[in-house]
């Protein structure tokens, strides 16, 4: 006996003797896929497809669509150690491709700007490859962010917020990472100023790279540091810590993870160990956060509260002190 109901996409009723409930179809009125509803009923019109309206039905037909044809999303792949193989290799290219396109884009901006003259780019202090590492700092961020969006979601099918635990973070939640992160900064100054008045001081090297960089442009500082939060927790407790715990408990992850994100570090603080140590212990009370509250966000949240609190130190400093590049660029020698 005919079933009558209707479209689930534009309402119009529809009658038919080929259908089954939870069958697929085609609506002819819509032009788009629907299932026959549980609440279909039987009737004793025609056995004729039918859609009946307020003006003259149109005889339709109502066709099945074989399951085989049927679109459907490719099954998620687990993210493994081969995983993080493929995002490094997908990151070198990446980087390298962009790097040899802005070093063109910038060579030939400032072969204009200079009316025709070459950069110089065999001098590191020159305003060529001062600029070339500046954007290029700030650009791999975003590259690792691509890189680890084309990894999970293209070649694993998973979805991004999902895999890498990307929940959404409570008022509550912002307010207390807020606290621990100005305990971590007020800590961060006690211990500065307890290296720089005792006689710890003679262990720290004269030049630290980190501080040279805020000396030469405390600008795009800034701006790598506020990004860095989502970069580097994407790149360390997000999507390596996701990969690492197909093989290996969240202890043995976390300590991977953060044993990388010192070392990360190691280059812009002289690779000095008394430097090191408020990095260290950053990066437990991160993966700590990140075991304890299985998310990222808050992890993100944190980092971004610690950084931002450490800019705004940073240009009161430069407000109060005045600003002084340690490395001034010569104009001449570009």
């Amino acid at each position: 006996m005919p079933l009558k109901f209707n479209c689930s996409k534009c309402g119009i009723e529809i009658a038919s003797q080929y259908l089954h409930i939870g069958d697929r179809f085609i609506c002819r009125a819509c032009n788009s896929v629907a299932i026959v509803p549980p609440d279909a009923q039987e009737t004793v019109e025609e056995s004729t497809l039918l859609i009946k309206t307020e003006q003259t039905a149109p005889t339709i037909e109502d066709l099945r669509i074989p399951k085989d044809d049927i679109k459907r999303p490719e099954t998620p792949r687990p993210l493994g150690l081969l995983a993080i193989v493929e995002y490094l290799v997908s990151a070198i290219v990446f980087t390298l491709l962009l790097s040899f396109a802005l070093s063109c884009v910038l060579s030939f901006a400032f072969t204009v700007a200079a009316g025709g003259q070459k950069p110089n780019l065999t001098d590191p202090n020159s305003s060529y490859n001062t600029m070339l590492s500046n954007v290029l700092h700030v650009l791999a961020k975003i590259v690792n962010i691509v890189a680890i969006y084309f990894v999970v979601v293209k070649r694993y099918n998973n979805d991004f917020i999902t895999a890498l635990h990307l929940f959404p973070i409570s008022r509550q939640g912002i307010k207390k990472y807020l606290a621990i992160a100005s305990g971590m900064v007020a800590f961060i100054l006690l211990f500065s100023i307890l290296i720089y008045a005792t006689p710890i001081r003679r262990l720290i090297p004269e030049t630290v790279p980190i501080l040279e960089d805020i000396g030469k442009d405390p600008v795009w500082f800034t701006v790598g540091a506020l990004l860095a939060p989502f970069s580097e927790e994407l790149l360390y407790r997000g999507f390596p810590f996701r990969a690492l715990l197909s093989k290996l408990s969240q202890l043995w992850a976390g300590i991977i993870v953060s044993v990388l994100f010192t070392a990360m570090h190691a280059e812009q603080l002289a690779y000095n160990p008394i430097l090191l140590l408020p990095i260290a212990a950053g990066a437990i009370i991160m993966i700590y956060i990140r075991i304890k509250t299985d998310s990222l966000t808050n992890c993100i949240a944190f980092h971004f509260m610690y950084n931002f609190l450490l800019t705004v130190i940073l240009w009161l400093s430069i407000l109060v002190f005045g600003y002084q590049p340690s490395s001034p660029v010569d104009p001449n020698n570009v």
